[in-house]
């Protein structure tokens, strides 16, 4: 009786120290989406770490997409001033700069390669014959819309520096 109550006091104190120490980088990233009154979509990676140029033909932006989720957008934002929005809206909409979204080539439903990224063209759609291959540091966040087009899922920002 003694041995199973050593080994669940040890067990306890095992997890406590293993939820202290997971997370720690965890709060250098936002945790709430970029638009309010939706549901959260998870990013995976990059999470603040620098992709080269031999790794961007490798290397892949990975979120979970919610099975609701039936059109979705990842965008990358100039880094000097955070995603900003009011509600649903983007308002500096002029830091989007790049990205992907569903339909386009290289887009993989939870996964887009670092290579197939395009430049925003700045009226409403990102430019497939405008590879993005800008360095720097950025923002990156993926949003979603339900089959009906309306806003209902998004993630929150993270940064990353690309070089290439």
């Amino acid at each position: 009786m003694k041995l199973l109550k050593l080994l669940s006091v040890l067990y306890i104190l095992l997890f406590s120290v293993v939820l202290l120490n997971c997370g720690g980088d965890e709060e250098e990233q936002p945790k709430s989406p970029i638009f309010s009154d939706v549901e959260i979509i998870t990013l995976y990676t990059p999470d603040a770490i620098e992709i080269s140029s031999a790794d961007t033909s490798n290397f892949k932006f990975t979120f979970c997409l919610p099975s609701e989720v039936s059109y979705a957008v990842l965008g990358i934002f100039y880094s000097a001033v955070p995603i900003e929005t009011n509600g649903n809206t983007f308002t500096n909409p002029d830091n989007l700069i790049a990205g992907s979204r569903t339909g386009l080539t290289g887009w993989g439903r939870g996964e887009v390669s670092a290579s197939n990224l395009y430049e925003f063209d700045n009226i409403d759609d990102f430019n497939e014959n405008k590879p993005f291959s800008l360095s720097g540091t950025y923002h990156w966040a993926v949003w979603g819309y339900d089959k009906w087009g309306n806003l209902t899922h998004a993630s929150e920002q993270w940064e990353v520096i690309i070089t290439y």
